[in-house]
């Protein structure tokens, strides 16, 4: 997936700031939990501080002159059950979660009990949660966007490292992943580099390694096709022509590619599509191979030996791995070429054709359609590869389609305009 396109709930900034806040939660709810609890406690220790002491003030007044103060009564159906069972002389205290009360036995017949409200502790009590409640949130609200910022700066980091490492993946030179720093995504975007430098020096040297054996083996194999054909027309004579028409096939194609990697620049002339076709037909002699159709023509920009390549060997593989009738069709800048076999595999429509990866009944050496391909996109176009549905639901064929560039001005004065090919 293209990091432009990873959403920002998936981004690694929302999963840092998102684990900042769960840490940031957690941290503070057993906290904020014990310091309610502590405090609630506190609280009504204290409330039962200043009922004793009531306690010992009405008893005294009431025993040196029998006056009732501060709510004191001497009723016990006022007094809670849980206190009335007072032994003479002992004083007891309970809060029922309103109100804490204090009693104190005065004889087996009379019983002397204050109490004091706790609205005041419960106002305290939601005050303080509140306030808890307001710190945390605001602990977490900061501790998010601080992991945010933080998340958000390495994300653009790898964002910005992945973008690159895609563009290198499509081989642009000059294009390097690394990220300043000394973390993490600092050293896997170094060794990205790392790998990407390896793979060139690898490809480089296989790239030569091509070249020089196509151009060694061009002679040689030349002189062993002209020797086959001097023999005579056994079975043995057949074969040995036939494995040297292979190996001549071969070296061409490799010469091909050794010519595709030099990044020599196509010169590309307008002309009309329609006739650059039947050119093409008629210079590399498979005009009897194909059907042709021109639903229309226009004009197009084209290096007629790279045309001749790319349709001979789109028709070729056509023939080799599908079945007839292989149909050619004009239409414009898009030229189709459409076989009745079974069908691309599914590795190649996925990712295109791979260099000797052949594939199918007839087993070439791979190199057919990924020539095509690049002498496509040296002339500013490109191939797509597709499996064309049938009547009864299955597939009913191979279809490429080769779309081939449009003059969008006026041509230079020769009518030759250079390209250079894209990195292949």
């Amino acid at each position: 997936m293209s990091p432009a396109k990873i959403p920002w709930w998936r981004s690694l900034g929302s999963r840092i700031a998102l684990a900042v806040v769960a840490v940031t939660l957690a941290v503070l709810l057993p906290v904020g939990a014990y310091v309610d609890y502590q405090a609630a406690v506190d609280a009504r220790e204290r409330l039962r501080a200043d009922t004793l002491n009531r306690l010992d003030t009405a008893s005294a007044l009431f025993r040196s002159f029998g006056q009732l103060r501060y709510s004191a009564t001497t009723d016990p159906a006022l007094v809670p059950t849980e206190l009335r069972r007072v032994a003479v002389g002992q004083r007891e205290t309970y809060f029922d979660g309103d109100t804490m009360w204090a009693v104190e036995r005065l004889s087996a017949e009379q019983i002397l009990a204050v109490n004091t409200g706790a609205a005041t502790l419960q106002q305290q009590r939601a005050q303080l949660e509140r306030s808890l409640g307001v710190a945390g949130l605001a602990a977490a609200v900061l501790g998010g966007s601080l992991g945010w910022l933080a998340g958000s700066r390495l994300s653009r980091r790898a964002r910005r490292g992945a973008a690159a490492a895609l563009r290198i993946a499509a081989m642009e030179p000059g294009v390097t992943a690394t990220q300043p720093g000394r973390d993490e995504v600092a050293a896997l975007t170094r060794s990205v580099d790392q790998l990407a430098d390896a793979l060139n020096g690898r490809i480089d040297r296989e790239r030569a390694f091509t070249a020089y054996a196509a151009h060694e083996l061009r002679t040689p194999v030349t002189a062993l096709v002209s020797a086959a054909e001097l023999l005579g027309e056994d079975e043995a004579s057949r074969l040995v022509r036939g494995q040297a028409g292979r190996l001549r096939v071969l070296v061409a194609d490799l010469l091909e590619i050794s010519r595709i990697d030099s990044d020599e620049p196509a010169q590309l002339t307008p002309t009309d599509a329609a006739e650059a076709v039947r050119a093409s037909l008629a210079g590399t002699g498979i005009s009897g191979l194909v059907r042709l159709v021109v639903a229309s023509s226009g004009p197009v920009l084209v290096e007629q030996r790279r045309l001749d390549r790319v349709l001979a060997n789109v028709i070729a593989n056509a023939h080799r791995h599908g079945r007839p009738p292989v149909v050619l069709t004009v239409d414009r800048a898009q030229i189709t070429v459409e076989d009745h076999g079974a069908g691309f595999p599914d590795w190649l429509l996925s990712g295109g054709p791979r260099r000797f990866g052949a594939d199918g009944p007839t087993r070439g050496h791979g190199l057919g359609l990924a020539i095509a391909q690049a002498q496509a996109t040296a002339m500013g176009g490109g191939l797509s590869f597709s499996n064309p549905i049938g009547d009864d639901g299955s597939v009913s064929g191979a279809r490429v389609t080769v779309t081939l560039a449009e003059p969008a001005t006026a041509p230079s004065r020769d009518g030759v305009v250079p390209v250079r090919p894209s990195a292949t």
